[in-house]
């Protein structure tokens, strides 16, 4: 609705609706009806209006995208804005042992959050592999100036045995 459209409403539907209720029901017998239809356009007019303020973007910066990361960018270095997010989304099967964690000495950005989505399957079967996605949070709390290479890397191992297992590196570039 227009700003003008809007006016009106707000100006016209006050006015008639009080000129409305200076009057009496016995002088005006159409009065109580027409009181009655400008009570129901202007709760309409308010839902309508809390429906748009509802679904109205807020003003300031649009928010950063997740930069979505899969194994095609092994030994890569991505641009992620500062204050934006990233993961890293990469094949595993759990059932065999073999699962992707974040190499220790690669927590500069800290500890990520962790979710498995296995591949669709039929009811009751297991084996089933899947996605493993690691999401991350660049913030100004890291101490990363714009232009800092942050490297990030992944085994895909079994926990249980010694060494490092295949390995996924990428350097986190924050602009």
């Amino acid at each position: 609705m227009s700003s003008n459209a809007q006016r009106v409403h707000e100006v016209t539907l006050p006015t008639i609706y009080s000129s409305a209720q200076d009057q009496t029901t016995q002088s005006h017998p159409g009065v109580q009806a027409l009181k009655d239809k400008f009570e129901k356009i202007a709760a309409n007019h308010q839902s309508a209006q809390a429906v748009l303020n509802h679904h109205q973007i807020p003003a300031g910066p649009r928010p950063a995208r997740i930069v979505k990361i899969t194994g095609a960018d092994n030994g890569k270095t991505i641009a992620v804005r500062e204050g934006g997010s990233f993961s890293i989304s990469l094949r595993e099967n759990p059932s065999t042992g073999y699962v992707w964690s974040v190499v220790p000495g690669s927590r500069a950005l800290g500890m990520p959050s962790s979710k498995f989505v296995s591949d669709a399957h039929q009811p009751g079967m297991t084996g089933v592999g899947g996605v493993r996605s690691f999401t991350w949070k660049t913030s100004p709390m890291i101490g990363a100036n714009s232009g800092t290479v942050i490297p990030v890397e992944l085994t895909h191992k079994r926990p249980w045995e010694a060494g490092t297992g295949d390995l996924f590196h990428v350097n986190i570039k924050i602009i």
